[in-house]
């Protein structure tokens, strides 16, 4: 076997361990098998993509002693595969084509090692495929992904609106029109959270329970919307929040102790505090005290959201986790992690940039700062990933989603500047109705 040789079939095999990782790594739950147990002459068949994985990298330290090398596996079956080349190209003969006799007196060389290696990689490959190939395609899977992914649709329409009122654009059209847009956008968000979430549950008594609450609610709302008279100071509010906290609590723990936890209703606070707020006729309170109150409750939410994060790194920090198909998945490397977050942020952001294409007849810099006022994203966005975690959601997605939402609040500055410079230049008070 030539230098040339041998550098190529390296090349070969290491190509092939890391694609076999990032198959095994893509696996929602590699701890499951519709296979049944059973043996074979050289004992129980693997089953499961994680026993796979596991057999594929001890058989290393078995080829290894074919060589008369002594050998220990590493856990990472691509580290291991580089340790053991390693240790071969140490021992000058083997690179030379010397045959080895193994203890089971089966013959060995270096050639024979490399091509074991492929083989062993497309065997198991092609099995655990077929086996994770409905785990890609699951409904469980689809259902948990399109709860978490609604993080990114709603617009922090606080923000949106103080940074507006503070550049003096009350009277603009941008400041009329992303009110509109703003608070559509969290109400899509808030009625959409619906559906998923009896996906959620299933089909189940509970499910006609939440629509017939949520029909219920959405038609007080529209029948006596900016009705209720009543102080808005951050004491009422706070007060008002306290009292939609502890009935929806009431709620599923009265359900809890009737029918158990699992057979309980679970209505999230977003849609009746977005009714209540449907119900109260506007006043707005602009003072010094209010603002303080409001930036340090609004830090209090996401400080607790936060603090409510499953670890970062490393496997799912309880079993709860493991319970769903995205709280089962590996942790990704550091790198692929920002990567996805620098991807989910710049797909999230592109579809904001929809206004952009509409209202031709104003300005394209007015558009495009319609567009960008809608990056801003906040409370709603955390509450859609507290949410998530009720459900027992986890793994890279929900690390993914935390991450985009505080780079996305980061960049919150940039975006307020962004707009107020194009907003500033074609600024046009709009007549009063």
């Amino acid at each position: 076997m030539t230098e040339a040789d041998y550098a190529a079939a390296k090349l070969m095999v290491l190509t092939s361990t890391r694609d076999f990782c990032t198959l095994f790594e893509s696996i929602p739950n590699p701890d499951i098998s519709p296979r049944a147990p059973r043996t074979s002459f050289y004992g129980p068949v693997p089953r499961t993509p994680r026993e796979m994985y596991d057999h594929t990298n001890s058989t290393t330290a078995y080829y290894m002693a074919a060589f008369g090398i002594p050998f220990e596996n590493m856990p990472d079956l691509y580290a291991n595969r580089l340790q053991a080349l390693a240790e071969i190209e140490e021992r000058e003969e083997l690179l030379t084509g010397k045959v080895c006799t193994a203890p089971d007196g089966e013959r060995w060389t270096l050639r024979k090692l490399l091509r074991r290696f492929l083989w062993h990689d497309r065997i198991h490959a092609r099995a655990m495929w077929r086996m994770a190939a409905p785990l890609w395609g699951s409904g469980e899977a689809w259902k948990e992904n399109l709860l978490l992914s609604r993080f990114a649709a709603p617009t922090s329409a606080g923000i949106l609106f103080t940074m507006l009122a503070a550049l003096s654009l009350k009277k603009s059209w941008i400041y009329k029109k992303i009110q509109v847009l703003a608070i559509f956008d969290d109400l899509d968000t808030i009625l959409l959270m619906i559906p998923l979430q009896i996906l959620m549950i299933g089909l189940k008594w509970q499910m006609f329970a939440i629509i017939a609450i949520v029909v219920v609610l959405l038609a007080a709302g529209w029948r006596w919307q900016a009705r209720w008279n009543v102080r808005q100071d951050w004491k009422t509010i706070l007060g008002l929040a306290v009292v939609v906290c502890a009935l929806t609590q009431a709620v599923y723990i009265a359900t809890a102790k009737l029918y158990g936890p699992e057979n309980s209703i679970h209505i999230e606070v977003l849609l009746p505090a977005f009714v209540v707020g449907m119900l109260m006729k506007h006043k707005h309170i602009d003072t010094p005290a209010e603002q303080r109150v409001s930036t340090g409750i609004s830090f209090l939410f996401m400080l607790l959201v936060g603090l409510s994060m499953p670890l970062v790194t490393g496997a799912p920090a309880d079993t709860a986790a493991a319970a769903s198909v995205t709280g089962s998945q590996p942790m990704m490397p550091w790198g692929t992690l920002l990567l996805h977050v620098v991807a989910v942020s710049v797909l999230s952001n592109l579809g904001k940039l929809v206004p952009l294409f509409f209202y031709r007849d104003r300005k394209v810099s007015e558009r495009l700062a319609l567009s960008i006022g809608m990056f801003t994203r906040g409370e709603v966005g955390a509450g859609v990933i507290f949410i998530a975690l009720g459900y027992s959601l986890g793994g890279p997605a929900l690390i993914i989603s935390v991450l985009t939402l505080v780079l996305n609040l980061i960049l919150t500055g940039g975006f307020v500047v962004w707009v107020k410079k194009l907003a500033l230049r074609s600024y046009t008070p709009e007549p009063e109705a």
